[in-house]
């Protein structure tokens, strides 16, 4: 028997070495025979029972049935987002069954009643060849259930048409005789029918068809298969597809006939774009670590607000070990958890994008998630902020981390919203998990009186947050000036070595120094002795438009007032306008989300692989078309933000730069929004392509700043020193001829701003 469904269905039970799959009752009521080879053949129970035979299939006792006309397509079902719904060795057996075949299929099931339960079986036997795999089989059954296969599903005719469908002649010509390469019988009427596709494949183009044929072929494909379908589509099947809704026939009818029409009519193109799609897949990210996976870890997720004491216990757990890893947001953060480990007397070694700090026999590594160690097995690792994995920008570095960390406990900190996927991701992985939720030490308490719109309402110990610097500086001024008080400040744009000065500062009593003005940048980071959150506005500029603050940011630097063993351990918020506070009550009780999703990136080396296909494309359309192309799971997204396009686009314009460079480059600690920043980086860029020592761009400071102009001037000089340095630690370093100049210059400027900001009086 020379059918292709035959021949897969012997591979198949050859290499799923499963000896059952069930399928619920009523999901197999739905599944009828169709098979290539006999196009407009009618099964009857005799010959399904032939066919099963030569198939060396158990076929149970019983009435067989075909009464629906449903058909399983492969390809959809190897690619669909359904797969992610399968336990990991459902999706192993139908990729396996998917992958054998080109063609429809599908297979009749008799009844099997055991216990009750109406399940239909499908059995596979006579594993002759490999009696190994028979005692391995005998064992194996696989479950199915009607959630996780409705999608594999297409169904052009209808529950009230069944009978209908079933008393025809198949010789009539009048039924509907779907085919695998969409023939049917002729008779359509012209105008009618390309009106139709018209509606199907010109004002909405079928994106599952864009998956299969990227979008230039798409525009030759499609009027060639209007063409071939106005041609064979019978009058009956035109009938039966203007019934259904417009998404239906998309994804259920005509992408099957158009993913067939490109086979046979388009075989090498679909073959390049298929292997397209399996360089670009990242449905399975996990497995993209195998050396995480040869072992199994313990996870254990510390979850709960700001101030309850979850990262403080992980960190106990990272001391006390003999080796470990901690992964911070910030290199503030990594600072940090380096100075109190060695202080303890742990050595530690400090590694950021910017500097490396070692110590001898050290076993521990503070670091920021970006630069966490794969290679090297730990006892303890620990991740910061875990619910940051779903931030557009940097949630793939989290992501990383999470999934490649060799450690034999893997301590997660943060809040409840990363639950959900974690817990999938241990699921997939083979991971053990353990959940600890955390309260605050002391509850957190909106303050009924706001400041009414007046800073001389300001008190010692209140910080103000504002969300730009210009604000920021406003507000001290304004403040200063109506109590009489010195105001510290920290935001983003300060080196980490200032804001810690700024930070110390504040905390310090009796100097005089009791009010604190910061950015959204105080969410994380620095230990601060705040009585009070203030909030100035409870909206944010974005660059284009004033946007609501989402309320975990809200929840995450309000719960910065009040901590444990400082002055003020019970912490109050509360707003500048009094119109706000109903807001603020409300952000406040909201639980956090639910679940999230995680960021991905692709490796160099991925984007390599998938350059192949693409040797003449620019690197930004490079990861446009990966993003495009890509498949993830529906826990997963792709990072790709609008920074990393601009600078993308821009190192596009410089030449004899390989991928791996232009990949390096492009994550680079640059500022999108700033010139100076951009043109350093591009003349970085353009030495190193010419193979030119890169020089600084800075010049020595010459004068300690005294107003906002010349302490912003001072800003930047220093995060192009901090470029340089990132830069000199991810390129070989004898193109880098100013590393020690670039680290002093970098100490005075942080020194100096810290010095200005103390004694400066806007």
């Amino acid at each position: 028997m020379g059918s292709p469904i035959i021949a897969a269905l012997r591979k198949y039970r050859k290499e799923a070495r499963c000896s059952s799959i069930r399928i619920p009752a009523a999901l197999a009521e739905r599944l009828v025979r169709f098979d290539p080879s006999h196009r407009n053949t009618s099964y009857h129970q005799e010959s399904l029972k032939e066919t099963a035979r030569s198939l060396d299939l158990l076929v149970p006792s019983g009435p067989l049935t075909s009464k629906a006309s449903a058909l399983l397509h492969p390809k959809l079902a190897a690619s669909s987002g359904v797969l992610s719904k399968c336990r990991d060795e459902v999706i192993r057996h139908f990729r396996t069954f998917a992958s054998c075949s080109a063609s429809y299929c599908g297979v009749d099931f008799g009844p099997h009643h055991e216990d009750d339960l109406g399940d239909f079986t499908f059995q596979l036997k006579g594993f002759d060849d490999n009696p190994k795999v028979l005692s391995h089989a005998a064992k194996h059954t696989i479950t199915i259930t009607d959630s996780a296969l409705e999608n594999f599903l297409i169904d052009p005719v209808g529950d009230n048409d069944l009978a209908e469908h079933e008393g025809r002649s198949h010789d009539s010509g009048a039924g509907l005789d779907v085919c695998p390469n969409g023939a049917s019988t002729p008779g359509s009427d012209k105008d009618d029918i390309m009106s139709f596709l018209n509606d199907c494949f010109e004002s909405k183009p079928i994106p599952v068809a864009e998956f299969f044929a990227n979008k230039a072929h798409f525009s030759s494909a499609a009027p060639a298969f209007q063409g071939f379908f106005e041609e064979n589509c019978s009058k009956e099947m035109k009938k039966q597809l203007q019934e259904l809704e417009l998404s239906d026939v998309k994804e259920k009818v005509l992408f099957p006939m158009f993913v067939d029409f490109c086979n046979d009519h388009y075989p090498h193109e679909m073959k390049r774009f298929r292997a397209l799609l399996e360089a670009a897949d990242m449905s399975n990210p996990h497995s993209l670590y195998s050396s995480a996976r040869s072992f199994k870890r313990k996870i254990i997720y510390h979850h709960g607000p700001t101030n309850s004491g979850k990262t403080y216990n992980a960190l106990q757990r990272f001391l006390r070990e003999s080796s470990g890893i901690y992964c911070g947001p910030l290199r503030l953060l990594a600072m940090e958890v380096y100075d109190a480990a060695n202080a303890k007397g742990v050595p530690c070694n400090l590694v950021t994008g910017q500097e490396r700090k070692e110590q001898p026999l050290a076993s521990h590594v503070a670091c920021t998630v970006e630069m966490a160690g794969l290679q090297q097995v730990w006892k303890v690792a620990v991740i910061d902020e875990v619910q940051l994995l779903s931030d557009e920008g940097r949630g793939w570095a989290w992501t990383r981390a999470l999934l490649g960390l060799q450690a034999e406990e893997l301590h997660l900190c943060g809040d409840p919203s990363a639950l959900a996927f974690v817990r999938s991701m241990c699921s997939a992985t083979g991971d053990s998990l353990e959940e600890y939720s955390y309260e605050r030490f002391k509850p957190l308490a909106v303050d009924p009186y706001t400041l009414n719109g007046d800073f001389r309402k300001v008190q010692p110990g209140d910080c103000v947050i504002a969300f730009s610097r210009r604000q920021i500086f406003d507000i001290k001024r304004a403040v200063e000036r109506a109590t009489q008080k010195r105001c510290c400040v920290v935001y983003g744009a300060l080196p980490p070595e200032t804001r810690s000065q700024q930070a110390k500062l504040f905390n310090e009593p009796g100097n005089s120094y009791d009010i604190l003005v910061a950015s959204d940048a105080v969410g994380m980071g620095l230990n601060l002795n705040i009585k009070r959150v203030v909030f100035l506005t409870l909206e944010k500029f974005d660059g284009e438009l004033k946007n609501p603050i989402p309320v975990p940011l809200i929840k995450q630097i309000a719960g910065r007032a009040g901590r444990r063993g400082s002055l003020y351990p019970e912490g109050l918020v509360t707003t500048f306008q009094a119109s706000d506070l109903p807001r603020l009550h409300t952000c406040l009780g909201e639980p956090f989300p639910e679940s999230c999703n995680a960021g991905l990136f692709p490796s160099c080396e991925q984007l390599q692989l998938f350059a192949k296909h693409m040797p003449d494309v620019k690197f930004s359309e490079l990861l446009d078309r990966f993003v495009q192309t890509s498949r993830v799971d529906s826990y997963y997204f792709v990072c790709l933000n609008m920074g990393l396009r601009r600078l993308s686009a821009m190192i596009d314009t410089i030449d004899n730069l390989t991928l791996e460079e232009r990949f390096t480059f492009c994550f680079s600690p640059v500022n999108g929004r700033n010139p100076k920043a951009i043109a350093a980086l591009f003349q970085y860029a353009k030495s190193y392509s010419q193979r030119i020592p890169l020089q600084l761009l800075v010049g020595r400071p010459s004068l300690s700043p005294h107003i906002d102009f010349q302490l912003m001037d001072l800003e930047e000089k220093y995060h192009l020193l901090s470029l340089y340095l990132w830069l000199s630690h991810h390129f070989p370093v004898e193109y880098f001829p100013q590393i020690q100049e670039a680290q002093t210059m970098s100490l005075e400027i942080a020194s100096t701003l810290g010095e200005s900001l103390a004694d400066l009086r806007v």
